[in-house]
């Protein structure tokens, strides 16, 4: 195993080195690179300055198959940013045949699931202020970052500094990426089928609906009409926006105040990641069974899309599921800490909304039953981490970060808060710095 592992080093030692040999005027200066970060697209290293061992830049190589218009685009938007309000700087950028290398700042930081379980009230006030200035200023340029996630927001705890990086995918506000294709009409496979005698010769608006019952093979005018829908998918999955998850289009630059809400959402339930999903429509259904079914098909039904699902689900109250969903204290007043790993939604709450048994021999765990927004009952559960009885602490988040939670995590994009509106939310006005901040006390 350890021989496997040496190999694996090597080999990624050696093509860091087959990178770097084309790029002279790094290797002169710099040495010591380690891989500190990667992408679909890139991959970020660690280079320290040979004559000082206290300086180091970080060295972004874009993969070949990243085109020149992407890293054009990249590039330029990090100039206009400038590195303000928490953006990362772009230094300089070099080229050599196919080979691309942005140099930026080395920020010293730590993981995300090293410190939010951990974070005080004042804590998660500084941490999202900052996020959203960073976001802010994104925007002002009519720029989406389109890939808002704790990776990608990069939070030193000990300096308070934090820096938002890698504009990959992101875009300006009404252009469409180069991978990105708006919707327009393209012929499906079923359209080499003859049109059925009974189907109408003329093609309707798609805002009519289709009552027909079709065979197999057989697809009327009315729905062979629509147009396919590709859109752009762009987002870490469990932070994309409903928007996205449902094809509308054009995307808005509330895309990326979804995901900033999905990390408070992570930060008061102390569950990350929160959804956990590999496809689109298990993302849709995770969504559901938190907002429940009617919001889903209502804010569905503002971007002219119809969703239909089963079973009919009653959405959670966001500041009561949160609370439940937080650590607890045992009757001897030890702190039972929950993994940082552990999304809130497994399949089976997707399917079954119901109260499921994990009950395992010698693993006794533990079902919070949460109150339904609507009705106030507990005809529902989400199963949280292995625990003994115990009693809960007072709350010491206020209204108002639940307030700003349901505004950043509006469903319809068309009423969700901006970046500018969140800033001035009433959660930032209170001052934490007298109040005792801490979650929970130790014995």
């Amino acid at each position: 195993m350890a021989t496997e592992q040496t190999a694996i080093e090597e080999q990624q030692q050696q093509k860091v080195s087959e990178i770097f040999e084309k790029f002279p005027e790094i290797t002169e200066n710099f040495h010591n690179f380690t891989r500190i970060g990667e992408g679909t697209f890139s991959t970020v290293y660690q280079g320290i300055y040979i004559n000082e061992n206290n300086f180091s830049l970080a060295f972004k190589v874009l993969v070949p198959t990243s085109g020149p218009d992407r890293v054009e685009k990249e590039i330029q938007m990090l100039r206009v940013l400038n590195g303000q309000q928490n953006v990362i700087t772009l230094l300089t950028c070099m080229r050599q045949e196919d080979i691309y290398i942005l140099v930026m700042p080395h920020f010293p930081h730590q993981k995300f699931q090293t410190f939010f379980l951990t974070f005080t009230t004042q804590d998660t006030q500084k941490y999202m202020r900052a996020l959203l200035e960073a976001i802010q200023h994104v925007h002002k340029f009519n720029i989406i970052h389109r890939d808002i996630k704790p990776s990608n927001f990069l939070y030193n705890r000990i300096s308070g500094q934090c820096r938002l990086v890698d504009f990959g995918l992101a875009q300006y506000l009404g252009v469409s990426n180069d991978a990105t294709t708006e919707i327009r009409e393209i012929s499906t496979p079923l359209s080499r089928f003859k049109e059925n005698e009974h189907s109408s010769k003329k093609r309707l608006p798609d805002s009519i609906g289709c009552n027909n019952r079709h065979s197999d093979i057989e697809v009327c005018n009315i729905c062979n009409g629509r147009p396919s829908q590709q859109v752009s998918r762009a987002g870490t999955p469990g932070f994309r926006a409903p928007e996205v998850l449902l094809k509308y289009s054009p995307h808005t630059v509330l895309i990326d105040m979804w995901a900033a809400g999905i990390i408070l959402i992570s930060i008061l339930s102390r569950r990350y990641p929160f959804f956990k999903s590999q496809d689109d429509i298990t993302a849709l259904g995770h969504i559901t069974t938190i907002f429940g079914t009617e919001a889903v098909q209502i804010a569905a039904r503002a971007m002219n899309k119809k969703l239909t699902c089963q079973p009919y689900v009653k959405g959670f109250e966001l500041s009561h599921l949160c609370r439940e969903l937080r650590g607890v204290i045992s009757q001897a007043g030890k702190i039972n800490t929950p993994e940082t790993n552990k999304s809130i939604i497994s399949p089976k709450t997707i399917s079954d909304i119901q109260e499921v048994n994990t009950s395992q021999p010698g693993t006794p765990r533990r079902s919070i039953r949460l109150k339904h927004k609507d009705t106030g009952s507990t005809d529902s559960s989400v199963i949280c981490e292995k625990v003994k009885e115990d009693k809960r602490s007072a709350d010491p988040y206020p209204d108002d970060v639940y307030d700003l939670l349901k505004a950043m995590l509006e469903l319809n994009p068309k009423v969700r808060l901006t970046a500018n509106k969140a800033l001035e939310h009433a959660f930032f006005k209170i001052d934490f710095t007298e109040q005792k901040v801490a979650d929970y006390a130790e014995e």
